[in-house]
């Protein structure tokens, strides 16, 4: 290799190396902008949940549809991290009997199956106090709610005005707390159940049942 070569293959050597750092700076950029963009819109859709503002059918096409939905939704009962008060209604020895319960704002769903739980939890019945909610989610405005077999035991051995109360109750705490949630089915132990005590707990409930 003569010199002028030499020099040559020097010259151009020098001359790729801007290049190859430029690029890699601009590769660095866009990852740093892709990163910022999931995460920007996942934290976006997640405060719609929370405030109930995602349409009947769960789909947001865009972001910008979205900020729009979250805007025009207004103050909602639930709020990322606030700490709303919701208002319960259970079973008593009275009937049905009301308290106020100030809860941590998660998701949605953990929000409404820490308050049933408290619905549960308050009642007269000491056979209720030990039912939790074994899974809950939503389809829409619809919220299913599956229960432990103690549950439909205990509503069987209850008078019908009482297990017509307590269900009424478990629906009326979601739905006025909850305004995204127009309707409640229930299951037990993930199946629909069979009538218990004269109540068809398979079928919607809303606030007017």
């Amino acid at each position: 290799m003569t010199e002028r070569e030499y020099r040559r293959r020097t010259m151009r050597e020098e001359r790729r190396t801007p290049w190859l750092i430029r690029w890699l700076a601009w590769s660095a950029l866009i990852l740093i902008f892709l990163a910022v963009g999931y995460y920007g819109s996942g934290a976006l859709f997640k405060a719609m949940d929370q405030r109930g503002a995602l349409p009947p059918d769960g789909v947001v096409s865009t972001v910008e549809e979205a900020k729009k939905i979250l805007a025009e939704s207004g103050p909602q009962s639930v709020a990322v991290g606030k700490s709303p008060d919701v208002k319960i209604y259970t079973l008593s020895a009275q009937g049905l009997a009301t308290g106020n319960l100030k809860i941590i704002s998660d998701r949605l769903e953990t929000d409404v199956e820490r308050t049933l739980n408290t619905v549960f939890a308050s009642s007269s019945e000491q056979w209720l106090k030990g039912v939790t909610v074994r899974h809950l989610f939503r389809n829409g405005t619809a919220l299913y709610v599956d229960l432990p077999q103690a549950f439909a035991a205990g509503l069987a051995e209850l008078k019908p005005e009482n297990a017509s109360i307590l269900v009424k109750g478990i629906v009326r705490t979601a739905i006025e707390n909850f305004p995204s949630l127009k309707q409640v089915k229930f299951m037990i132990e993930g199946n629909w159940s069979q009538p218990i005590n004269g109540l068809d707990l398979s079928s919607a409930w809303g606030l007017d049942s």
